[in-house]
């Protein structure tokens, strides 16, 4: 990156903005990360070189799936359970993780959601909650805001998983009791442990 020196009060401004908004990360968490990012060498680098290899290493070290324990949900601090015990999980998760460690590096950042979709100039295209996404845009001075895709999500390597609905009825002395609560297809994430 080679910044653009702007010396105008609003740019200043915003700047000083940004730094102050952007760069908050808890005392326990920042403790961690920050020791995660002397081992990695991350405290070393230039702005652009931390930026890739941040992303670099959660895309090699964790599990991008939609597949993940849902306990991780529940957690208190979701970027330290993340980042420990669960090791996988989705867009949110790595964009988390990355936005806390970027802010710990001193690069102001923000957790962005939104949907992510390829759809053509000038033509409409139907998003569903399936495309929800999430990433890290970096505060670059003289630059401004930019994307920063830390899971790199390829649609090709998700498996697609179909659940139907199975109704079991079940008729004793005259009575019909029916139950629904199955569900087909779920069988191997069932032996998982997942819920």
């Amino acid at each position: 990156f080679v910044p653009a020196k702007i010396n105008s009060a609003l740019y200043i401004d915003y700047t000083a903005y940004a730094r102050d908004t952007f760069l908050t990360v808890d005392p326990h968490t920042a403790a961690y990360l920050a020791l995660v990012s002397e081992e990695q060498g991350w405290d070393r680098m230039s702005t652009a070189e931390a930026i890739s290899a941040v992303a670099a290493y959660l895309r090699a070290h964790y599990t991008l799936t939609p597949y993940h324990d849902t306990a991780l949900h529940d957690e208190e601090n979701a970027v330290l359970a993340f980042m420990g015990a669960y090791r996988e999980g989705t867009a949110r998760h790595f964009a988390a993780a990355a936005t806390l460690i970027y802010r710990t590096l001193g690069i102001p950042a923000r957790y962005t959601v939104g949907y992510l979709a390829e759809v053509e100039a000038d033509r409409s295209a139907r998003i569903t909650g399936n495309q929800a996404y999430a990433w890290v845009e970096i505060y670059v001075e003289g630059i401004g805001w930019i994307s920063v895709d830390v899971a790199e999500y390829d649609p090709a390597t998700v498996k697609a998983v179909t659940l139907k609905p199975v109704e079991l009825v079940v008729r004793y002395d005259g009575t019909t009791v029916s139950h629904n609560g199955l569900l087909e297809g779920f069988e191997a994430y069932a032996a998982q442990g997942y819920t």
